[in-house]
């Protein structure tokens, strides 16, 4: 899923809809809202994070219902096909694997040397050239 994809509907079960999720190792939330109707008492709305397609935490929050971890997940296998709703992260690239990117972080996400981040604004100045023909050669840094 590319930056430009807001989010994605899935009208799955649970096990298919986290077999896609990760099969593209996705991070994000993933939710739907289950109405009244057919073995639930209740409206709710389940809702689950997700980091590179695993679940992190599972909630179902209802008005009189709030189910969490596994006793959730039991829940939802039982009620089959449900629109999910996919959004993905604001990125899906945790800090360290980002900084591993650039060059710099953890030894072991890199080279194996410490690596340090140098910004433009932290590099050793250096003297200003010279031009040997220029008039106004003298001036240099006058301010």
């Amino acid at each position: 899923m590319s930056g430009r994809e807001m989010h994605q509907t899935y009208n799955l079960n649970l096990e298919a809809v986290l077999s896609v999720l990760m099969r593209r190792q996705l991070s994000g939330t993933l939710s739907a809202n289950v109405p009244k109707g057919k073995g639930v008492r209740e409206p709710f709305r389940i809702e689950m994070a997700i980091d590179h397609g695993r679940i992190q935490s599972c909630d179902i929050k209802g008005a009189q219902k709030y189910l969490r971890g596994d006793e959730a997940l039991k829940t939802i296998a039982q009620l089959g096909v449900l629109p999910w709703l996919f959004e993905p992260a604001a990125t899906n690239v945790k800090a360290g694997v980002m900084t591993s990117r650039f060059g710099i972080g953890r030894p072991n996400q890199t080279n194996g040397k410490k690596q340090t981040l140098r910004t433009s604004a932290m590099k050793t100045p250096t003297k200003p050239r010279r031009n040997p023909g220029d008039p106004n050669a003298d001036i240099v840094n006058a301010g």
